[in-house]
């Protein structure tokens, strides 16, 4: 009665302190709410793998293509003129490196006397005579062309392709034209990210409507700009929907708005100050706690909905009086604490991961659960003694019992044997079968998404290849080349093999003797002309100047450093050769990251870039959630021994909510929803979670009051359906990812509550009696 007496006394002093709190608070919150939904930021910080990983990405920026794709309309160069002013502009701000140019002839030209031999020279050397045929007649000039970089007219295409055609590349159907930019910042940087697409966007648009000509945005960088603004929709989304359907449960389970309005007014001060707290101690929300807010109104509204029952139930002809409050109070206490000392107990072991998101995610839940638990435990019952409202139950007749009468109760003992024969193996398959590619945060509607399959249709790939894989000399590259184009799920790679196809180490030793025959060759008047006419001939002079000064294949790689830096890798003193290469299909579906890392591993192939992060994130993240889980069940199942001092009642409390995961996870796997980083969460959070129903139910069993047992059915029902909307919100996210989550979790409460219900039996002795009973 002591808690109770404080809440009486002071009422008016706790109403104004959680007031101004959560004003204060909530304004702090919502004001500076920020989002970071890169997958690869979830990495643990400082780890050797991640740092070397990220200096590579800082470097090569495998990932920083930006793709434009412009739709022609029919008229290619109408879009080749739009693409050129979107250029340009690009050009001009602060966010662009580069244009990729598709081709690079001056590379090719510079090098392509590595595919000619001695005998081929000489005969084209005497081809070539001042016949004035020959300067209209271009056969012999294609045939240099094509033995220099073995493309027929090579240099009369290098001519046409001066302007916009270096960049652009038009689909075989004639459809689209594509373009591609080098961001200048790491896509690890979110925000900088963000804000860079966001401006382009701006710039397209305008552009858009100058030509009429439409571009859609894809790319690594746009993914994770869309998956960011998604991410802060859901947020948002969820938290509304949970909030309202909440709300909707309530006054269905109680039918007075009365009732409702109080438990409204808690919430959202509760949810203010949680958001304000949070804000303070993260600073940002990431995807893994993206979710949190829109659980913790789902969790912490039980502990209202606990407290309003219990008012209730002691409320003479629906009086709010101070005894009935005080004596509300003092049972609420016992079992609310012990719910939530389990829920803070799994969500604090998650600290043992030493995981950022995993940190932060636990941090949130603790903070939310705590702030509804004091809410509802001191604001709401001092509301309640303020406004003393008429409350009483629904004068729907709403009868629990019938789930302890004899047909009911074996209807459900059958329902729950055959659910747990069914689904437990295949809930046991689904967890073993983990996936690395978590379904998308962005929609497959998303620009993005759109953009990427229309690339890939018609171009194989984006970019110049999202998988970087380095080799540590020649052979070890011709080694892992030729392992990628034997895969069978890689494009071919590109690499320095692509411009030295030719060179071997013959050809290489005859360069001394080749330099006088070139030099006859492109020193000829005519083709001296034709050389200058397309601007060629600084490149002809720079091949000989190179051919004069090599002796050996690392003379020539010197010199490929400096003309092809993107080809190479220095790292701690030593020069590495970088692959870039894609997937046949999008890597990030159907598993196919695992399939991919696991044939570098097997063919010990060194891989770098987003992918990889990505990877070894999935990886380093499942290994937690298994660690986080056996000190989630472990955690709570010290405290159900402090709460229950029974080892058989704790075990069976645990093991009802373990096999109620392994269900959800087999019904998951009929709907297609497989076990990744995000789904697996709900193995800590439901075990946290999940055995507040019990804990409620044998807390009543064990008084023995039948009424009361009944009572606590329908609090812990609606708490589970409260709990359910929270969760089933997310389903009604446009992001995979979130729906997926949200989907598995309402399963799991679902089934959660019927083993509750089921369990109950074993501690309620004497529960046949109540078939006997009038009770409501």
């Amino acid at each position: 009665m002591v808690f109770g007496n404080f809440v009486v006394k002071y009422r008016l002093l706790i109403l104004i302190v959680f007031i101004v709190l959560s004003v204060v608070l909530g304004y702090y919150g919502i004001a500076n709410l920020t989002i970071n939904s890169d997958l690869a930021s979830l990495a643990p910080k400082g780890a050797d793998f991640y740092v070397d990983q990220i200096d590579f990405l800082a470097e090569k920026l495998s990932s920083n293509t930006l793709t434009i794709i412009a739709y022609t309309n029919g008229d290619v160069e109408k879009t080749k003129m739009a693409l050129e002013k979107l250029k340009e502009k690009f050009e001009q701000t602060d966010y662009i490196v580069e244009t990729m140019k598709l081709d690079n002839p001056e590379v090719f030209v510079k090098y392509g006397f590595l595919a000619i031999d001695s005998n081929t020279l000489k005969g084209m050397g005497s081809s070539f005579s001042l016949n004035t045929n020959n300067l209209l007649d271009f056969s012999e000039y294609r045939k240099l062309a094509q033995s220099f970089i073995t493309v027929e007219q090579l240099l009369e295409e290098y001519e046409k392709r001066k302007g916009i055609e270096q960049y652009t590349m038009v689909s075989p159907d004639q459809r689209v034209v594509i373009i591609n930019f080098v961001l200048k910042d790491n896509i690890i940087d979110v925000n900088r990210v963000s804000r860079a697409i966001m401006d382009l966007k701006k710039i397209a648009q305008q552009i858009t409507k100058e030509t009429n000509v439409r571009f859609l945005f894809t790319g690594t960088a746009v993914g994770i700009f869309e998956s960011n603004e998604q991410v802060r929709k859901d947020f948002l989304l969820t938290t509304a929907i949970s909030f309202t359907g909440i709300c909707l449960v309530i006054y269905l389970g109680y039918g007075s708005i009365s009732t409702l309005g109080l438990l409204l007014i808690s919430m959202i001060v509760a949810m203010c100050m949680t958001l304000g707290i949070t804000k303070f101690f993260l600073g940002e929300i990431n995807i893994v706690t993206s979710f949190v807010n829109a659980m913790v109104l789902g969790l912490g509204i039980d502990y209202g909905i606990h407290m309003i029952t219990k008012v209730t139930s002691h409320a003479k002809e629906g009086r709010v009086e101070s005894d009935a409050v005080s004596i509300s109070i003092s049972e609420f206490v016992r079992p609310a604490c012990a719910a939530l000392l389990t829920t803070i107990g799994a969500f604090s072991s998650m600290f043992f991961g030493l995981s950022k998101p995993f940190v932060q995610m636990g941090l949130f839940a603790i903070i939310g659960v705590s702030v509804f638990f004091i809410t509802m435990f001191l604001f709401l019952p001092s509301l309640l003694l303020v406004f003393k409202p008429r409350i009483k139950e629904s004068r729907r007749k709403q009868d629990f019992s019938f789930f302890f009468k004899g047909k009911t109760k074996k209807l459900i003992r059958i329902m729950t044997i055959a659910i747990v024969v069914i689904f437990t193996p295949l809930g046991i398959m689904n967890l073993k079968n983990y996936w690395y590619t978590p379904s998308g945060l962005v929609s497959e509607k998303a620009e993005s998404s759109i953009a990427f399959e229309e690339v890939k249709r018609s171009f194989q790939k984006v970019g110049f290849g999202e998988i970087c894989v380095l080799a540590d000399d020649l052979e070890d590259l011709k080694r892992i080349d030729s392992i990628i184009k034997n895969s069978g799920i890689l494009i071919p790679p590109l690499s320095v093999l692509n411009i030295l196809e030719y060179a071997s180490d013959d050809v290489v030793k005859t360069l001394p003797n080749m330099y006088s025959e070139l030099f006859q060759v492109v020193n000829n008047p005519v083709l001296v002309a034709v050389f200058k006419r397309v601007g060629m001939y600084g490149q002809i002079l720079e091949m000989l100047s190179m051919v004069r000064n090599s002796k050996n294949m690392q003379d020539i790689l010197n010199e490929l450093k400096k003309d092809v830096p993107m080809l190479f890798y220095e790292k701690d003193g030593k020069t590495k050769f970088v692959l870039y290469t894609d997937t046949a299909q999008d890597l990030y579906k159907q598993n196919r990251i695992k399939e991919v890392y696991n044939f570098f591993q097997k063919n010990n192939v060194k891989s770098y870039g987003y992918p990889a992060i990505l990877y070894n994130v999935m990886n380093d993240m499942k290994g937690t959630i298994y660690w986080l889980s056996l000190f989630v069940s472990l955690g709570v199942f010290v405290m159900l021994l402090i709460d229950t001092r029974s080892l058989r009642a704790s075990l069976l409390i645990l093991a009802s909510v373990m096999i109620s995961i392994v269900i959800a996870f087999g019904i998951g796997s009929i709907m297609g929803i497989h076990a990744t980083f995000m789904t697996l969460l709900l193995i800590p959070i439901l075990v946290g979670t999940g055995v507040d129903g019990l804990i409620h139910m044998r807390h009543a069993s064990k008084i023995g009051d039948l009424d009361g047992l009944v009572r606590t059915l329908k609090s812990v029902t609606f708490c589970t359906f409260t709990t359910v909307v929270a969760f089933g919100s997310f389903s009604l996210a446009e992001g995979k990812l979130l729906k997926e989550f949200g989907i598995l979790m309402g399963i799991g409460l679902s089934v959660t509550w019927l083993v509750t219900i089921f369990v109950t039996e074993y501690f309620f002795k004497g529960g046949d009696v109540v078939e006997n009973r009038d009770v409501h």
